[in-house]
């Protein structure tokens, strides 16, 4: 990992969850965090709070994971070309769901698909899984 770009170390973490290797993921996304560019509030920035919530997530820890995806959701007003903030709105749509938050999933999902043409493969695939669990 020592000498992987950010796109690199995030792509890492998101796997290393998603597979259940959640030091690994952890240990990516620290790297991710010390990647020398990486300004608070950039568009590179928010790209690791998202994964962040996603590890979060998969860990278990709720809190963590909603902070750090609504922190994306807040940042999106200002980089509105991103398309992090949907993926967050999607991975929110999960964190109500498993609550049993099925009206708050619901509105959440509806955020995540609301600009299509912004969203990427995470995205959708993580809007869909939403939209087959509701």
């Amino acid at each position: 990992m020592n000498d992987a770009t950010l796109t690199e170390l995030l792509d890492e973490a998101y796997r290393c969850a998603l597979g259940g290797e959640l030091q690994r993921a952890t240990e990516a996304v620290a790297a991710a965090r010390r990647w020398p560019p990486l300004r608070e509030g950039s568009l590179e920035s928010m790209d690791v709070m998202l994964v962040e919530g996603v590890v979060h997530t998969y860990r278990g820890e709720t809190d963590a994971a909603r902070d750090r995806l609504r922190r994306v959701i807040a940042l999106g007003t200002l980089l509105p070309q991103s398309e992090a903030p949907l993926q967050a709105w999607a991975w929110l749509a999960l964190l109500d769901y498993n609550q049993g938050e099925v009206l708050s999933a619901a509105d959440a999902l509806a955020k995540a698909c609301a600009n299509p043409e912004r969203a990427g493969p995470r995205t959708r695939m993580r809007a869909s899984v939403n939209a087959a669990l509701l």
